[in-house]
C-alpha cells in the first residue's frame, strides 16, 4: 500500500469515526437511556413493556456493534500510521 493510498484510508477511517462518535454513537446512547426509563417504572410482562424491552435489546445491540466499529477503527487508524511512519 502506498503513501497516497494509507492517506485515502485514514482520511475514509477518520470520517467514519468522526462520524460514529458525533452523531451515531449519541443517538443511540439517548435512544437506549430513555427506553430504559420508560422501561422501570413499568409493571411486569405488561404488553407496552415487553414491546419497549424488545426495542431496547434491538437499540442497544445496534450501540454494541457501532461502540464496536469505533474501536476496530480507532485500532485500524493506528496501524496505518504506524505503517505511515516506516514508509517515510
Amino acid at each position: 500500500m502506498g503513501a497516497g493510498m494509507i492517506d485515502q484510508e485514514l482520511t475514509r477511517l477518520r470520517r467514519r469515526k468522526d462520524e460514529l462518535e458525533q452523531r451515531i454513537i449519541p443517538v443511540l446512547e439517548s435512544r437506549t437511556q430513555s427506553l430504559f426509563a420508560q422501561i422501570m417504572p413499568l409493571g411486569k410482562e405488561t404488553e407496552e413493556r415487553e414491546k419497549l424491552e424488545a426495542d431496547y435489546k434491538i437499540q442497544s445491540n445496534e450501540l454494541r456493534l457501532r461502540s464496536d466499529e469505533r474501536n476496530n477503527i480507532r485500532q485500524e487508524i493506528e496501524r496505518l500510521e504506524r505503517l505511515r511512519k516506516t514508509r517515510s
